[in-house]
């Protein structure tokens, strides 16, 4: 029986001691892991493999948006990173930086809201490693190390994009559960659904002048349609008739120059729309009164964009009560477009013979309101000393090496 007693007392011995063994390495583990930190949030950790990913992946995207809106000469140079955005005022590798930090503090405060309010079950693992899976399948043909080769000009391997591709997931379901319940609800908030259309949305009104071609009609003003193509019928204009209209062009590029200089003879609304009067079949008159609203990442923006590419571009950019002349040449369009940037009309977003232009209102409402909520535990994110040893500017963008969440 003592015999017995003594091996019971020897085999607990043993076990507590691997335990106390095992707690010591976890603890190292996490010192190490704590003092690699660049950020840290009630125990969610970025450290500097994590960070350098989100610097390359958050670049090409901060990079992308600035094509979207119009910017010019977009590239990941110094050059690029130290010229001035005029919205702003800031250069565009301060504006960089500032969303960068906005951007990695909030992938940490909504992995903690996940983790707290959701949670992650068999369905979300599995569909999470199969994602990162097929990233590193698909770029490095299963093989880690040569993942970490490529990955190497970045300053992260697959360990670190494992650990980072987690808290975008995170983020990516947290939003999504949360948008897809508030956006039922969002439509009645109206100061948010105001505060959000103001941010994020402009109008614009236009007047197209075709150089090239204009819209065939019938006696009653309808416009005429090819019964086999659907498309919309038109003639070639006649020597005389591109010369009247190249020099309304040159006209009104004429009035938008005396404007900007105080001179007399300058563009003025009455001006704008005695013209957009005169080429009224130019373009759709059912825009006329309105304009029309763009905002970036709205479907209808995009699609705009593609048919008539720099006219979008540079709507924008406008500031309200500026006015532009820009040429166009794609398929859909070639002459010249006349802007106007204009107030917002109050509540245009919830007027259904505008609902085309709004179609992604309220989920991005919705999706505004969650970050509205993240915004004020911002501060609460710590940054580590390591944050001093890395150098976003000169991480190249990254758009391949991504999880997509």
């Amino acid at each position: 029986m003592l015999k017995q007693n003594k091996t019971l007392v020897l085999v607990i011995s043993i076990l507590l001691a691997l335990v106390v063994l095992l707690l010591a390495v976890l603890g190292t583990v996490s010192l190490v892991r704590s003092s690699r930190a660049v950020y840290s949030y009630r125990g969610q950790i970025v450290d500097r493999g994590e960070y350098a990913y989100f610097a390359s992946v958050y670049k090409n995207q901060f990079m992308r948006e600035c094509v979207e809106r119009g910017v010019v000469g977009v590239a990941d140079t110094s050059f690029f990173w130290s010229r001035v955005d005029q919205k702003s005022g800031k250069t565009y590798g301060e504006a960089y930086l500032a969303g960068l930090d906005t951007y990695v503090r909030t992938l940490l405060i909504a992995a903690d809201l996940y983790d707290s309010s959701i949670g992650m079950d068999k369905v979300q693992r599995k569909e999470f490693r199969a994602t990162v899976s097929a990233v590193l399948e698909d770029r490095a043909d299963g093989d880690k190390r040569a993942f970490d080769r490529e990955t190497a000009i970045y300053g992260f391997t697959f360990s670190d994009f494992e650990d980072a591709a987690l808290l975008e997931y995170k983020r990516a379901r947290l939003f999504r559960v949360l948008a897809s319940d508030a956006t039922e609800t969002v439509a009645s908030m109206t100061q948010l659904c105001d505060e959000f259309y103001e941010m994020q949305y402009s109008r614009v009104k236009m007047i197209f002048i075709r150089t090239e071609d204009v819209f065939c009609y019938d006696e009653e003003g309808n416009r005429l349609t090819d019964e086999q193509t659907g498309e919309d019928m038109t003639r070639t204009l006649t020597a005389e008739e591109k010369l009247a209209r190249e020099a309304d062009i040159a006209l009104l590029r004429d009035a938008i120059a005396k404007r900007e200089g105080g001179e007399d003879g300058a563009m003025t609304t009455v001006m704008f729309d005695l013209f957009a009067d005169r080429y009224e079949r130019d373009g759709d008159s059912s825009y006329k009164a309105t304009g029309y609203y763009f905002a970036t990442g709205e479907q209808f923006t995009k699609e705009m964009q593609e048919a008539f590419g720099d006219i979008v571009n540079n709507a924008l950019q406008m500031q309200d009560g500026e006015y532009r002349v820009i040429d166009c040449d794609t398929q859909y369009f070639q002459g010249s477009c006349v802007l106007y940037a204009t107030a917002n009309e109050d509540g245009a977003y919830s007027e259904g013979t505008l609902s085309t232009m709004f179609s992604d209102f309220y989920s991005g409402a919705a999706q505004y309101y969650v970050l509205k909520n993240v915004e004020g535990e911002l501060s609460s994110v710590e940054t580590g000393r390591r944050m001093g040893e890395i150098s976003p500017l000169e991480i190249p963008r990254n758009y391949y090496f991504v999880a997509g969440f």
